[in-house]
């Protein structure tokens, strides 16, 4: 049985928060979080930091898509 990465709590809810901050939707962030931790997940070694891996990946992907870009 293969094990699994911890439930993504506290990192969903960043990415929700950075998300808002940043004018984009919330749906549209999930999407893009849950897309992440799934890829990294499944090629993990050591799962305990898949979640936060799938945070830092997800807001550099939503960077780009952000209406307000960083100066």
């Amino acid at each position: 049985m293969a094990e699994h990465a911890t439930p993504p709590g506290a990192s969903l809810r960043a990415v929700r928060g950075f998300a808002r901050r940043r004018g984009i939707s919330e749906s549209e962030a999930v999407a893009v979080f849950e897309r992440e931790f799934e890829r990294l997940d499944l090629k993990a070694k050591v799962h305990r930091y898949v979640p936060l891996l799938a945070e830092k990946h997800a807001r550099r992907i939503l960077e780009g898509r952000s209406p307000r870009r960083r100066r």
